[in-house]
């Protein structure tokens, strides 16, 4: 899924804000069991708005 960081009645793309966003994801991911991946974690394109079910937890 993707998701926009809305600050100061913005949409706003500042790295710090999706990295906010994401450790929070993180936290409740452990919280529940279900693991989740960051796209800002990824090593060549990083994706900062993107999160996804790990296809070797959840194979199609």
């Amino acid at each position: 899924m993707d998701v926009v960081a809305y600050a100061s009645g913005q949409v706003s793309w500042t790295w710090s804000l999706y990295a906010a966003i994401a450790q929070a994801v993180k936290q409740a991911s452990g919280q529940l069991a279900i693991p989740v991946e960051w796209g800002g974690d990824w090593h060549t394109l990083k994706d900062g708005a993107h999160f996804q079910l790990p296809f070797a937890a959840y194979p199609a």
